[in-house]
């Protein structure tokens, strides 16, 4: 999950002031819900729970954040401080299936970054909560904290500025005379998607970069900027002065983003269910490395000019000294090169090349973290230029099921 939280943040705030207006009232729509439990669903398990409430604080989150406590708990009870001048946007809670949890709220403060960060900081590092760490850049802050009652419970806070109003203002000389563009604004410090070269009178534009409405479709190669929401801009610095004073006004607003994690303090072991077999890219160089009886259960790969690179994780019932001898056979017959055979650990470990030398790559076979009866095999196999370009007839599977999507072998 942890991979995925900067990306994540960055698009809820805006997700839900979507589904809420511009200051996070009222209840937001389906589709906006639906929305922002996508975004929070990226790079997560099947098995992952996500709920959206805009406009609330989630459920559990009471309950998540005081584990143990009983109607004799003298303490009180663990709350998240609630930033002063703030108008909840809403939040998010994923549950995963080992029973961690991971809570999202989101607050627009109508104060400034700094007082914000300041403030909360204060707020923050009182119990039962403490300020483990922090870290802050250019109209950026974050705070890790720790809950002092319960290790399992901690979290950041993470604080950025708005774009306090739609659109700005700027001013260009086209073809000798002003014009004045209106340009929507959808960061703090707008990027005006252009390329600029300094020129007397004003930067002028040498080339658009960024089209359509995200970008500056309004400005045209040739204009010379002279005026950015009322400011002289003389030179490229003094452009860039006039964007960063967007942000400084009565009107400023501010996002602050709770991300807490609540460990199990015991996970939830889940049985492993047997799925579909995943699809092996065509391009895939060793199909004979796919034994019949064996279950594709994850698949990466990336190509480019100079190959490819392949790992794909397949399972079978077969015991693992079996395996290890069908897969010496099968390097065998196909006139590979084994470059090593030995043991790691309880794996074994199969180093290989092809005979053309167009691919090699490496077999890992041993138990199944997730089954102890079932023999995993990873294989991971590169392939030189131009090998990956050669796809077969078609996509390569597992051919044989280890079971239906819904057997649950037991441990």
């Amino acid at each position: 999950m942890l991979r995925w939280v900067a990306s994540v943040f960055a698009c809820l705030p805006l997700v839900f002031a979507v589904g809420c207006g511009s200051l996070g009232i009222g209840g937001g729509s389906a589709s906006d819900r639906t929305l922002a439990e996508l975004v929070l669903r990226v790079g997560e398990g099947v098995g992952t729970e996500v709920q959206s409430l805009p406009g609330a604080l989630p459920t559990g989150l009471e309950a998540a954040l005081n584990p143990g406590r009983t109607a004799d708990t003298k303490d009180p009870k663990s709350a998240l401080p609630v930033p002063p001048e703030s108008t909840l946007l809403g939040s998010g809670r994923v549950a995963k299936a080992d029973g961690s949890l991971t809570f999202f709220v989101m607050y627009e403060v109508r104060r400034d970054e700094q007082t914000v960060a300041d403030s909360m900081r204060e707020l923050l590092d009182e119990p039962p909560w403490q300020v483990t760490g922090g870290r802050s850049s250019e109209g950026v802050s974050a705070y890790q904290f720790q809950n002092t009652h319960s290790e399992t419970v901690s979290g950041t806070m993470v604080i950025q500025p708005l774009p306090a109003t739609p659109t700005f203002d700027v001013v260009v000389s086209r073809g000798g005379k002003p014009t004045t563009l209106t340009l929507p604004r959808h960061a703090f410090v707008p990027a005006l998607g252009v390329e600029l070269e300094e020129h007397e009178g004003g930067p002028e534009v040498k080339r658009v970069v960024v089209r359509g409405e995200a970008g500056s479709a309004a400005l045209s190669q040739g204009d010379r900027i002279v005026k950015v929401a009322g400011k002289d801009t003389k030179d490229i610095a003094g452009l860039q002065s006039a964007l960063r004073s967007l942000g400084i006004g009565k009107d400023q607003r501010t996002s602050l983003v709770y991300i807490v994690q609540v460990a199990p303090e015991i996970p939830i072991q889940a049985r492993y269910v047997a799925t579909e077999p995943r699809t092996v890219p065509r391009t895939f160089p060793a199909p004979f490395l796919l034994l019949d009886g064996m279950t594709a259960v994850a698949v990466r790969w990336v190509t480019g000019p100079q190959g490819g690179q392949y790992e794909v994780t397949l399972v079978t019932d077969r015991p693992a000294p079996e395996v290890v001898l069908a897969y010496r056979q099968a390097l065998r017959g196909a006139n590979a090169q084994v470059g090593s055979d030995s043991k790691s650990g309880n794996a074994s470990v199969i180093a290989f090349t092809s005979a053309d030398s167009r691919f090699g790559g490496e077999l890992n076979i041993d138990r199944f973290e997730e089954n102890d009866r079932l023999t995993a095999v990873t294989v991971q196999v590169q392939s030189a230029r131009g090998a990956a370009d050669a796809p077969s007839s078609s996509p390569s599977q597992a051919p044989v099921p280890l079971a239906s999507p819904t057997a649950t072998p037991a441990r």
